[in-house]
């Protein structure tokens, strides 16, 4: 239990010490909800610099080629989340960002070096290019629930709802008739027709946590990681 002293302070660095705790163990998000729940638990004088300081990380783009050398891009700095989504023709980036008042998503233009917001409201997250990279889809909090939502990477119209059941999506099959998702402890298809999705699972297994995965450059085998 922490105890909270007369000016916030006691509460800070023991929510700081525990996130900071998490977050070498690996656990990212579990300190990111620990700093969140710290915002109701010191005054409000504290709670800004909580916030800024800690709950939203600014960071680099990078990439890793196959022998391990790490190359930073040339993006801007921003609170970018894990998980961004690669174009078919590696050359634009679908990343989300986090700031205080907004999680969007982003797309960045490797080529002219550019970094634009897609229009849309609720949080998004986890997005995957269409293979023809017309659209992106993404987990999008809709209206209070979590949905499957996709987009034009044009930015010429907001968000639309692909699959109202939920999940992350994780990867197109080569022709875009299919995207595998994650969906709770399984992995999921979603057959796509008319800009709807008609979900299924692909195997359920109580005991076993499948996810994240990926379709062969074939489309005939599916890697994905499994405890």
């Amino acid at each position: 239990e922490i105890i909270e002293s007369p000016d916030g302070q006691r509460n800070l660095a023991a929510y700081d010490v525990l996130a900071e705790a998490l977050e070498a163990q690996g656990d990212s998000k579990g300190a990111q909800w620990v700093l969140r729940d710290a915002v109701t638990a010191v005054p409000s004088a504290k709670r800004q610099r909580l916030l800024a300081d800690c709950a939203y990380r600014n960071g680099e783009l990078a990439s890793v080629d196959r022998q391990g050398r790490v190359s930073r891009l040339d993006a801007p700095v921003r609170s970018y989340l894990p998980g961004l989504g690669v174009s078919r023709d590696d050359r634009r980036l679908a990343v989300a960002i986090q700031t205080l008042s907004d999680q969007a998503l982003w797309l960045y233009d490797r080529d002219r070096g550019l970094l634009s917001r897609l229009p849309g409201d609720g949080e998004s997250n986890a997005p995957r290019w269409t293979p023809d990279g017309r659209h992106v889809a993404f987990s999008w909090l809709n209206r209070g629930r979590y949905v499957v939502g996709w987009q034009r990477t044009d930015g010429t119209a907001g968000p639309e709802v692909l699959s109202s059941s939920g999940g992350s999506p994780s990867s197109w099959s080569p022709d875009g008739r299919e995207l595998a998702i994650s969906k709770g402890d399984d992995i999921w298809m979603a057959s796509i027709d008319g800009g709807r999705a008609s979900l299924s699972p692909l195997a359920e297994t109580p005991d076993v946590q499948e996810r994240w995965p990926e379709f062969s450059p074939d489309g005939r085998w599916l890697a994905y990681t499994a405890n």
